[in-house]
C-alpha cells in the first residue's frame, strides 16, 4: 500500500472501531486469508463493518458472518472498510450481504405485548350487529367503529348486497377501463354526485386508493400539493406518489392556517397548487378550519380537496360532510371519501368538476390497473345513501350519542379532545397505560380502539371511542360507567374528593385516629404504650395510602418485590370484589411520632363460618415496623373490632381469604416470594407470637427441578398411563374460555372439598380469579386431564413474573406503579426462569392412579421447552400426605414454610 493509501485505511479502521458492536467474536478464521482474527467490544449497536480483504493481488467483500457482530483484524494493513451498513448480514455461496428478512425477525414489540396478555390489535369478529358484537365468544359493546350511522347490520343492506351477487357475481374480474364497470357503478356515481351537489364522481376500489389516484393524477412537474401534517396515511402516500412523479409536497402544520399561509407564499405563482385536508381528522375528530383555507386557497390561486372519509354521514345538512357544515358547498372544488364507514361497505370516491373527473378517470394508474369495487359492496354503499336520504335522525341520534359520551367523559374528569362529530378520543397519556386500560375494558364488554405512539404524538396516548346512531342509553351508560370505574383504578381520574391524600401529614391523622388502649387494658388486650395510633381507612384514598405505606417499610429489602397497586386495590375493594358480598373488612393505618409505622386488616368471611360452623374471624394485610408496640396496637384495634362482631377466634395472616395471599413466612427469608405468595420480614412471627398466637397450620412451598425430578418411577407411572390413554393431558383452549372455567369450577370445589380452612368459591369469585389469571397465564401451563371426554384433574402453573418485575426498572407507587410493572414484564421476560404450581387438583376418584405425576410431568415438560427449568408447588398443607409424598417422589425440597396462627379471643 502506498503511504496515503495506508493512512485512509487507518483512519477508517479508526472510525470502524467507534462502530463495533457489545458482542464479538474471538479467534475467528478467515475464510479467504486463513488469518485469524481477534475482536473488541464497543457499546454501539448499530452498525457492521464490511471488510475489503487483500488477498493474492484481488479484492473481496467479507464479513464475518450474519450477525451482529464485528472484528478487527491483527494484521490491520490487510483490511480496509468499505462501508457501514445498519443491518444483519447473511451468507449467500462465499459472500455476505444484507438480508432484507432481518429486521422482520428483530421485530418484537407486537410479540411482547402480546405475551404480556395485552395485545388490542386484529381481534377477529365472528357476529356483527351493530352497536353489539361477538368477539372470542362473547357479547362486547363496539364502541370502536367507524360504522356512524349503524348500518352494516340494516337488513335493507345486507339484502342489497346479496342480490347484487345474484345478479351481476362475486367480482367483475377487470377494472374500470376495460371489463369491470358495471351499471351499478355508474348508478352510485350518478346519486353520489347529486348528493355531494357536484358534476361528476368517480368510484375507486378503496378510499385509499382514491388519494393515491387522485394526488399523483393532478400533481405533477412543477406541481405542489400542500397536506395537513395530521392528515390521514392514504394521503400522505398519495402525496409521496405525487413527489415520484416529479411534483412537489409542503406541508404545514397541523390546523395551523397561519402555516399554511406561509407554505403557500413561498410557492412559486406559476405552479399548480393542491391543498389537500382531512375535513375530520380520524384521530381525534377535529374539524378543519375550513373556510380560513378556502379564503387562503383562493387568495394563492390553490384549488382544494377535502377527504370526507369522517364527515360523510356525520356533519352537514343531511350528512353531506364538511364543506355543507360551512356553507361552502359551492366553494370547495373536489371532495374524496370511503365507503367504509357511515356507507357500510368498502370503496373509494371522489366528487368534482367533470372535466376534471374524467381526466382522472382516463389517467390515473390507480383506477386502470385495479380491478373494479364488487358488485355487493358498490349494492350496499348505494343501499346505504338512500336510507341516509331518506331518515336524516339517524344523523341526529349519532350527534346525540356522542354528545351524551362526550359530556360523561367530562363530568367524570377525563381529558378529552373536544369536537362536534362522532369520535370521542379520551387521553390516557402512556403507551402502556393505554394497552392496559383497553384490555380491562375489553374484559368487561367494551371494545374501542387504543391508540399510541408513533401513531399519535407522546403524551395524546388515547382510547378512541367512536359512537353509532344505532347505540341506545344501556350501551352508552355501561361504556360511562367501566370509564368510571377503571379510570379510577388505574388513577386516571379521581372520584372521591373526601378521602385523606397519601402525602396528608401525620398531625392531621393523629389528629382523627382512635387511641390505642392503655398499657394495663383490661378484657385480655394486650400491653401498649398509648403512643401508637390506628385509624380505620374507609375511602378510596385511605385504600390507597394503606396499600403504598409498604413502600417505606421494604425500601432496603432485596428479596421484596413491589406489589401492582390495582391488584392490591382489587383484593380490599369492598364494592367490586365478589369476595364482599360475603364477607366484612375493616382496615387500619398505625401512626406513631408523626410516621406511618403499620397496618393491618379484619375480615369476617361468612361462608368460611358456616361450612365449617365456627365463628372465626380472620386477620391479614399485616405489615408492622419491628416494635411489638406497634403489632400490639394493630392487633388490638382487629380484635376489638372482631370480637364486637361474635367471632370467638381469631386466624391469620390471610388477606382476605384462604384462595387469595394466606401464611405467614418463617423459613426461607434468604428468598423473594413467588408470585401471589406473601413476602415478610424474618421478626413478625415473633410479634405475632409475642401477641399470644400459636401455629394453626405449616404451609409447604416444593421447589421441582427439572434434571432430577423425572425419577425412574415417575417415568415409570406416567409412560403407562401414557400408553394406555386412558387420560390425556391438554392445554387450556383459550377460545373456549368460558367453558374452561366452568370445568375449572367443578375440579375446584370438588378436589379440595376435604382441606383444612378450605370454603368452595362462588361463581363471582372463580371468575374474578380466571380473569386475573388470564391476564398472566400461558396456556400450554395451564392443564386439564381428562378421561374418555371426563375432565378429572386440573393443574395452573404461572411464570414467575416478580422476576421480571425485580429485573427491570425499580416498581414505584402512584401513577407510575402499572406502567413500570407491565413495561419490565414485557421488557424482561427472558429473566424468568421459574414458574410457580399455584393448583394441582384431581377428582376424588381419581387421586393415587398417577393422575397427579402425569400432569406434574407435563407442566415440568412443556415448562423445560420454554427454557424454565424450576418450579414452586406452593402451598402444600403440612398434613397433606398425597401432595407431600408425591413431591419427596419427584426429588424436590422445601425451601419456604409459611405458618397460619390462632388464637382465642372468647
Amino acid at each position: 500500500m502506498s503511504d496515503a493509501f495506508r493512512k485512509i485505511a487507518r483512519w477508517a479502521i479508526a472510525a470502524a472501531s467507534r462502530c463495533f458492536v457489545e458482542d464479538s467474536f474471538t479467534n475467528y478464521q478467515s475464510p479467504i486469508t486463513n488469518s485469524p482474527i481477534t475482536s473488541h467490544q464497543s457499546p454501539i449497536t448499530n452498525y457492521l463493518p464490511l471488510f475489503l480483504w487483500k488477498s493474492r493481488g484481488r479484492g473481496n467483500i467479507f464479513t464475518p458472518a450474519g450477525f451482529r457482530r464485528s472484528v478487527t483484524l491483527c494484521d490491520c494493513s490487510s483490511v480496509i472498510p468499505l462501508v457501514f451498513v445498519n443491518r444483519p448480514l447473511v451468507q449467500i455461496g462465499a459472500a455476505y450481504l444484507a438480508d432484507i428478512f432481518q429486521k422482520c425477525r428483530d421485530f418484537t414489540r407486537a410479540d411482547d405485548v402480546k405475551e404480556a396478555g395485552y395485545y388490542p390489535y386484529f381481534r377477529p369478529i365472528e357476529v356483527n350487529e351493530g352497536p353489539v358484537v361477538r368477539i372470542e365468544g362473547r357479547e362486547v359493546i363496539m364502541a370502536g367503529s367507524n360504522n356512524y350511522l349503524g348500518l352494516t347490520a340494516d337488513p335493507r343492506v345486507k339484502e342489497a348486497a346479496i342480490k347484487a351477487v345474484e345478479q351481476f357475481g362475486t367480482g367483475c374480474s377487470g377494472s374500470r377501463y376495460l371489463t369491470g364497470t358495471l351499471r351499478l357503478h355508474e348508478e352510485m356515481e350518478v346519486e353520489l354526485a347529486d348528493f355531494m351537489g357536484k358534476e361528476a364522481c368517480l368510484l375507486f376500489s378503496t378510499g385509499y386508493q382514491t388519494a393515491q389516484g387522485v394526488i399523483p393524477t393532478l400533481v405533477n412537474r412543477g406541481d405542489y400539493v400542500i397536506s395537513d401534517k395530521d392528515n390521514h396515511a392514504c394521503i400522505v402516500a398519495g402525496n409521496l406518489m405525487a413527489k415520484g412523479a416529479f411534483g412537489d409536497v409542503a406541508r404545514y402544520k397541523h390546523n395551523d392556517m397561519d402555516d399554511l399561509e406561509r407554505q403557500l407564499s413561498r410557492l412559486p405563482e406559476s405552479a399548480g397548487k393542491l391543498i389537500v385536508t382531512d375535513g375530520v381528522f380520524s384521530t381525534s375528530g377535529e374539524l378543519v378550519e375550513l373556510p380560513r383555507l378556502n379564503q387562503l386557497a383562493k387568495q394563492y390561486g390553490a384549488r382544494v380537496m377535502v377527504d370526507d372519509a369522517h364527515s360523510l354521514g356525520v356533519i352537514g345538512e343531511g350528512g353531506r360532510g364538511t364543506a355543507s357544515y360551512f356553507g361552502l358547498d359551492d366553494e370547495i372544488e373536489m371532495t374524496m371519501g370511503t365507503f367504509s364507514k357511515s356507507l357500510a361497505s368498502l370503496g373509494g370516491w371522489v366528487v368534482g368538476e367533470e372535466r376534471v373527473i374524467n381526466y382522472i378517470k382516463h389517467t390515473a394508474p390507480a383506477l386502470i390497473f385495479s380491478a373494479s369495487p364488487t358488485p355487493a359492496s358498490v349494492a350496499a354503499a348505494l343501499t346505504a345513501l338512500r336510507i341516509m336520504r331518506a331518515e336524516p335522525y339517524r344523523i341526529t341520534q349519532l350527534i346525540d350519542n356522542a354528545n351524551y359520551l362526550r359530556n360523561g367523559f367530562k363530568e367524570m374528569g377525563f381529558r378529552i379532545i373536544e369536537s362536534q362529530t362522532g369520535i370521542i378520543p379520551v387521553i390516557v397519556g402512556d403507551d402502556t397505560l393505554t394497552f392496559i386500560f383497553w384490555r380491562r375494558l375489553y374484559d368487561a364488554g367494551v371494545f374501542v380502539n387504543a391508540f399510541i405512539s408513533p401513531g399519535v404524538m407522546p403524551g395524546l396516548q388515547m382510547m378512541r371511542t367512536s359512537v353509532m346512531a344505532t347505540h341506545e342509553k344501556p350501551h352508552l351508560d355501561r361504556i360511562l360507567e367501566l370509564f368510571e370505574d377503571i379510570g379510577t383504578e388505574m388513577g386516571l381520574i379521581e372520584r372521591e374528593t373526601g378521602g385523606v391524600a397519601a402525602e396528608q401529614t401525620a398531625a392531621a391523622v393523629e389528629a382523627s385516629s382512635v387511641e390505642a388502649a392503655p398499657v394495663e387494658p383490661a378484657a385480655g388486650a394486650l400491653p401498649t404504650s398509648g403512643t401508637v395510633h390506628v385509624r380505620p381507612m374507609n375511602s378510596r384514598k385511605e385504600r390507597q395510602q394503606f396499600i403504598r405505606m409498604v413502600w417505606d417499610l421494604y425500601r432496603d429489602d432485596p428479596n421484596w418485590t413491589p406489589p401492582v397497586e390495582m391488584d392490591r386495590m382489587r383484593l380490599i375493594d369492598v364494592e367490586k370484589n365478589p369476595f364482599y358480598k360475603h364477607a366484612q373488612l375493616q382496615l387500619w393505618l398505625a401512626v406513631s411520632d408523626g410516621k406511618t409505622v403499620g397496618r393491618i386488616g379484619a375480615i369476617i368471611n361468612g361462608n368460611h363460618n358456616r361450612v365449617h360452623n365456627d365463628k372465626v374471624g380472620f386477620i391479614g394485610f399485616f405489615e408492622s415496623i419491628n416494635d411489638q408496640d406497634v403489632a400490639n396496637t394493630l392487633i388490638n384495634a382487629a380484635t376489638t373490632w372482631l370480637r364486637q362482631k361474635g367471632m370467638t377466634e381469631i386466624r391469620g395472616p390471610v388477606s382476605p381469604s384462604m384462595n387469595d395471599e394466606c401464611g405467614m413466612l418463617v423459613e426461607g427469608f434468604d428468598q423473594s416470594a413467588a408470585v401471589q405468595m406473601p413476602y415478610n420480614p424474618p421478626f413478625y412471627p415473633t410479634l405475632w407470637e409475642n401477641a399470644g398466637f400459636g401455629k394453626a397450620k405449616d404451609l409447604m412451598a416444593w421447589e421441582v427441578n427439572y434434571s432430577t425430578s423425572l425419577t425412574d418411577k415417575m417415568r415409570r407411572v406416567t409412560d403407562l398411563l401414557r400408553q394406555r390413554g386412558s387420560i390425556t393431558v391438554r392445554s387450556l383452549q383459550m377460545k373456549n374460555f368460558a367453558a374452561e372455567v366452568e370445568r375449572l369450577k367443578k375440579i375446584y370445589n370438588e378436589a379440595w372439598e376435604l382441606n383444612w380452612g378450605f370454603v368452595p368459591m362462588t361463581d363471582e369469585e372463580m371468575n374474578l380469579m380466571a380473569y386475573e389469571m388470564k391476564q398472566i397465564a400461558d396456556p400450554d401451563l395451564v392443564l386439564f386431564a381428562e378421561k374418555d371426554g371426563k375432565t378429572v384433574g386440573f393443574a395452573l402453573a404461572l411464570p414467575d413474573i416478580t422476576q421480571a418485575f425485580r429485573a427491570g426498572s425499580v416498581i414505584p407507587p402512584g401513577a407510575k406503579n402499572l406502567p413500570t410493572a407491565i413495561m419490565n414484564l414485557m421488557t424482561k421476560k427472558k429473566k424468568i426462569t421459574q414458574l410457580r404450581v399455584i393448583i394441582l387438583g384431581v377428582l376424588p376418584e381419581y387421586q393415587g392412579k398417577g393422575v397427579d405425576a402425569l400432569i406434574y410431568r407435563e407442566i415440568m415438560e412443556r415448562a423445560h421447552r420454554k427454557g424454565i427449568e424450576r418450579g414452586e408447588a406452593s402451598w402444600v398443607l403440612e398434613d397433606n400426605t398425597m401432595m407431600n409424598r408425591a413431591a419427596e417422589g419427584m426429588n424436590a425440597h422445601v425451601t419456604k414454610k409459611y405458618r397460619i396462627y390462632q388464637k382465642q379471643i372468647a
